[in-house]
C-alpha cells in the first residue's frame, strides 16, 4: 500500500467490498435452507451481526475519506501537507483493514458450507 492512497486504491478496496457483499447474499439463501439447524441459524445470524457492525467501520472510514480536507483538494487535483496525507493514509487503512475484517467473517461462515467469498467474484467478472 502506497503511503499516499489514490482515487484508484479506494475504489479497488468498494470494488473487493461489492464484490464480497454479493457473496454475503449466498449466505442469507443458507440461511433461508430450511434443513439448517438451529445451532447453525444462530450462529449465522451472530456472524452476519458482526458484518453489520464492520459495514458502519467501513460507512465511517469513507465518510472521513470523503470529508478530508485533503481529499476534496486531491479531487481538484491540489496539494497536500505531508500531515495532512498522515490523516488520509490512517483513515485509508482503517477503510482496507474493516473491508478484510468483512471478507473474513464473510468467508468463516461461507466456510461452514465449503464455500468462500471468492467462489462469487467469478461471477461478477
Amino acid at each position: 500500500m502506497s503511503s499516499r492512497p489514490s482515487i484508484s486504491d479506494i475504489l479497488k478496496v468498494m470494488d473487493s467490498f461489492r464484490r464480497q457483499k454479493k457473496a454475503s447474499e449466498k449466505i442469507i439463501e443458507i440461511r433461508r435452507d430450511p434443513n439448517i439447524d438451529e445451532a447453525t441459524m444462530i450462529s449465522i445470524d451472530t456472524d452476519l451481526g458482526e458484518t453489520a457492525a464492520v459495514s458502519g467501520k467501513i460507512a465511517i472510514a469513507l465518510l472521513r475519506l470523503k470529508d478530508t480536507v485533503i481529499w476534496q483538494s486531491m479531487l481538484r487535483g491540489g496539494t497536500a501537507t505531508d500531515q495532512e496525507w498522515e490523516i488520509v493514509r490512517k483513515d485509508y487503512e482503517a477503510l482496507c483493514s474493516s473491508v478484510n475484517e468483512f471478507h473474513s467473517i464473510i468467508n468463516t461462515i461461507l466456510g461452514r458450507f465449503g464455500l468462500s467469498a471468492d467462489d462469487f467474484a467469478a461471477d461478477e467478472a
